[in-house]
Parts: structure tokens; C-alpha cells; sequence
């Protein structure tokens, strides 16, 4: 038994710069795959083998915090007679497997990676993953799913024809286990390159999904509104990120003068951050819903003009959608009756008879 190669062949839904592909090889840099932002699940990854190969197990290694509250396994038959080429993916017969659960990772507080390891144990071409809907956490911002790496163990039983070659690594390939998650400072970026506190963050994922209800909705004008709201709150976010490090210095070096003002700094900037997040929309009067703070930045004259409202905070009028339920998808194909495939170190497989 050894490691086999594969192809992502289906990847409907990946975020740019996480593409399916990734899960390919895994150098010590890799970042592995994730979901498009705010997707609908359950979001599904294929994979495809040199042929029919006899899947021993597979071992995954899920994000830090884009976590998956359930993962399906399924797997198909190799074509029909004496064919050397592939099945169609989309048209094979799935046969579902069970399931397995990721833990939220809440109690490591996100700094450790949860690695899985699946006994499969039948013959296929194809792999097939169902994600179901996310862990939500204060890091998770637009309620992705993903997994750093996969590998899968077992020997080719049929080689078969591949369109597409299985592509060596770039780079030399390390175990699983040595891909360990970057500390909560490169998570959260840099200070001026996208650092965000984590408040603040929650806030312009909010915004987010408010824009693209709008857009979806075609109400193209508050999308406009929401989009001016995000990149006012990104500025916030990084300053408030600089003023946090800068208050963590300071009490280190037990300057309790500066952190005291850099506490009511904080404070301050947080007040105008939710003015932004939850000011009313006023289509008629683009400058109107700017805050106090903000009008007074941008022009004296305009806070001394009384045809211009004073901002009252409000709370917004929509929230974002909750994630849909996963619910059991049905496959095709009778149950296997023979040695049946067992989890190792997982919750259970769900509907298989062990």
C-alpha cells in the first residue's frame, strides 16, 4: 500500500488563491483549499485516481477555523467491461459511505489543525466529499469550509486513461502533521496590509453578506451604500488593530498612562465603527448617512448645515441569512454487503452496518 496520486477534478465552489487544486501535493507552504465566501452547502470536492484503485483510507487535514461541521464520504464503481477511460464523473452511481464530524476547535482557540483519518478500504476511480454547513467562530468571517490537505493510501487495481496527467509537486512534499496553522497575528494580517481586529471583522462580514443580498436583490444603490460602509469599516479595523498592538506594548512595558489613552482611543473608534455598521440607509441623500466624526473629517460645512439630519445609530434592517441545514443527500446504488469501512478516531458512520 502507498500513497496514490490524484487530480481535484470537480470544484464548483473555491475562494481565489484556494483553489482545489492545491490539495494536490502539500509543500510546506501550502495553504490548501476553501470554499467561496458564503456558499450554499453542502459544498462537494471530487477526486480522481490514476484508475480503479483499492482505497485503503484517506487522512484529512481540516483549517483552523474554516471547519466543516460534517464531512460525507462516498465512492463509485470503475466503468463498465473492459473500457480503459473514466466514467463520467457526473454520471457514475455514488454510493455513500457514512460520515464523520470535525470538532468546532473552539477550545484550542484556533491554533491547532484537526487531522482525520478514514478507514475506505473499497474499489473506485473516484472520490467523492460532501461539506456540510460550517463551525461559526469569531475567525470564520464569511462562513467557508475548508481543508489544508488530503491524502489518500492503496494500490491501483486498473490503470485508466487520464485526460488530464497528475501533475508532480512543485516543491519537495512534507507530512500532513508539519502543516501547523499560522499564529493568531498572521491569521488576523498585518497592520496596514488588511489587519483586522476581530470585532471590527464581524462587523464588515455583516456588511458583506447585506451587500450581496442587495445585489442579488438588484437594489444596485445600497449595495453602492454598503460597499462605501465596508471600505470606511477596513480603515477602522486597521487602526484599531495598531492601536490593540500598540496598548499590548505598553502595558508590557508597564506604561499605564499610554495604555489608559490608548484604551479610550479604542473606545472611541469602536463608537464610530458601529455608527457606520448600523446607520439607516438614506437613498435620498448620499452624505447624510455619514457619522458625526466622519461628516466633521470631511467637511465643518456640512455639520453646520441644519438641512443635513443628525445621525442616530439604528440597528440595520437585515442581518445575514443563516446557513441553510444540511440535510442527507440520496445516492444511488445498493448498499455494499461485504467488508465494511470503519473510522478511525471519528464519531461514526451513520447508516453502514458494522
Amino acid at each position: 500500500m502507498g500513497r496514490l496520486g490524484f487530480n481535484v477534478c470537480h470544484c464548483p465552489s473555491e475562494e481565489e488563491g484556494f483553489a482545489g487544486a492545491q490539495l494536490q501535493y502539500h509543500t510546506v507552504d501550502a495553504v490548501g483549499w476553501s470554499c467561496g465566501r458564503f456558499p450554499n452547502f453542502p459544498v462537494e470536492i471530487g477526486i480522481q485516481f490514476e484508475g480503479v484503485v483499492m482505497l485503503r483510507s484517506i487522512d484529512i487535514l481540516a483549517h483552523e477555523f474554516k471547519i466543516a461541521s460534517k464531512v460525507d464520504v462516498f465512492v463509485c464503481d470503475g466503468p463498465a467491461g473492459n473500457s480503459s477511460h473514466f466514467p463520467q464523473y457526473n454520471r457514475v452511481q455514488w454510493q455513500r459511505l457514512g460520515h464523520f464530524c470535525l470538532t468546532s476547535n473552539k477550545e484550542t482557540e484556533y491554533k491547532a489543525r484537526e487531522l482525520k483519518t478514514v478507514q475506505i478500504n473499497r474499489p473506485t476511480p473516484y472520490l467523492r466529499l460532501l461539506f456540510a454547513k460550517c463551525h461559526l467562530n469569531p475567525y470564520n468571517f464569511f462562513n467557508q469550509v475548508g481543508i489544508v490537505g488530503l491524502d489518500a493510501f492503496g494500490d491501483v487495481v486498473t490503470p485508466l486513461r487520464l485526460v488530464t496527467p497528475i501533475r508532480a509537486s512543485p516543491a519537495p512534499e512534507v507530512d500532513l502533521k508539519a502543516l501547523r496553522p499560522p499564529s493568531s497575528t498572521v491569521r488576523m494580517g498585518k497592520p496596514g496590509a488588511g489587519g483586522f481586529d476581530v470585532v471590527t471583522a464581524q462587523k464588515i462580514k455583516e456588511l458583506e453578506a447585506l451587500k450581496a443580498e442587495a445585489v442579488r436583490n438588484e437594489e444596485y444603490d445600497n449595495a453602492k451604500q454598503f460597499k462605501v460602509r465596508i471600505d470606511a469599516l477596513r480603515n477602522v479595523a486597521t487602526k484599531l488593530y495598531q492601536l490593540e498592538n500598540d496598548k499590548r506594548n505598553a502595558i508590557a512595558a508597564e506604561d499605564y498612562d499610554q495604555a489608559k489613552a490608548l484604551k479610550l482611543e479604542v473606545e472611541a473608534i469602536r463608537r464610530q465603527a458601529a455608527g457606520i455598521a448600523d446607520r439607516p440607509i438614506r437613498e435620498e441623500n448620499p452624505t447624510a448617512f455619514l457619522t458625526p466624526a466622519l461628516m466633521q473629517a470631511k467637511s465643518p460645512e456640512i455639520m453646520r448645515n441644519p438641512q443635513y439630519p443628525q445621525y442616530q445609530p439604528q440597528q440595520a434592517a437585515h442581518g445575514p441569512s443563516p446557513p441553510p441545514n444540511f440535510d442527507d443527500l440520496p445516492v444511488g446504488g445498493a448498499k455494499p454487503q461485504q467488508a465494511e469501512p470503519v473510522a478511525t478516531g471519528f464519531d461514526h458512520y451513520d447508516d453502514i452496518p458494522v
